[in-house]
């Protein structure tokens, strides 16, 4: 799945060698309570396909109003907040942290200075959950540039490239920003070179915090970092083998705080 991106990072690559000044980069306890002996209900699991995704996900973002999930790292802890104006790409992520289908990834690809990518593997176990979970299906895109966009610490799905017009994400892989911080004249020259302006909330923010301006518009972003952003740092830094695979696994667990 690292096909997603590799795209992304080579253009990432190509906008920053032309800065004569930055750096070039692309992109259980247990519990004795009565209380506790009680079985918790199983939530039924319904297989997606091309046919049901988009009335069962737009049901499951009716039933399911939670916004802030923990990801959790063998690096620290990540906080997301989770958008109510990407519902369908809400209802898929938290169905997928809710079916504890992450806590079976790792962090596969991170390139300093762009992003930290994970959501898939090829674990027994996992390719079990996904068949019970479905994978013949891609989200409709949710864009929304301007408001919804590619800063530090933003959440966003991967996608193909080839054959998709409609620019809809995969179902699990997902990214985090870890992008960099631009000067105005180096914002201005992604603009060109993208075809793509930016607001003067984005200008502030890609010239301050950072992000990865070239992918506005591309993916659909669809929650952000509103604590750990740090943890992003760390593990953006970790090294990594020549297919971006970090030496060191970075392991994930994600829980659903309200």
């Amino acid at each position: 799945m690292k096909r997603v991106l590799v795209f992304l990072a080579i253009v990432w690559a190509g906008l920053c060698a032309c800065e004569s000044t930055s750096s070039s980069a692309d992109y259980t306890s247990t519990n004795t309570t009565q209380d506790a002996k009680k079985k918790q209900p199983v939530e039924k699991i319904t297989t997606l396909n091309e046919q049901n995704f988009r009335a069962v996900l737009a049901q499951y973002d009716k039933d399911n109003p939670e916004t802030l999930v923990l990801l959790t790292t063998n690096l620290g802890d990540i906080k997301i907040k989770l958008y109510s104006q990407t519902p369908l790409h809400r209802a898929n992520f938290l169905r997928l942290v809710k079916a504890k289908f992450y806590d079976e990834t790792v962090f596969y690809r991170v390139i300093k200075d762009f992003a930290i990518q994970a959501g898939n593997s090829d674990r027994p176990k996992l390719k079990t959950l996904k068949k019970k979970l479905g994978s013949g299906y891609r989200v409709p895109a949710e864009l929304n540039p301007t408001q919804l966009y590619h800063k530090k610490g933003a959440l966003a799905m991967a996608r193909e490239y080839d054959n998709n017009p409609e620019k809809a994400s995969v179902p699990y892989d997902f990214y985090i920003v870890k992008g960099k911080v631009f000067s105005q004249a180096e914002l201005s020259q992604v603009a060109q070179q993208s075809k793509i302006s930016f607001s003067a909330e984005q200008t502030k923010i890609y010239t301050t915090l950072g992000g990865t301006p070239h992918l506005d518009g591309m993916h659909t972003v669809f929650g952000e970092a509103v604590e750990g952003l740090e943890i992003i740092d760390k593990i953006s830094q970790q090294p990594t083998d020549k297919s971006d695979w970090p030496m060191e696994e970075v392991t994930i667990k994600m829980t659903v705080l309200e």
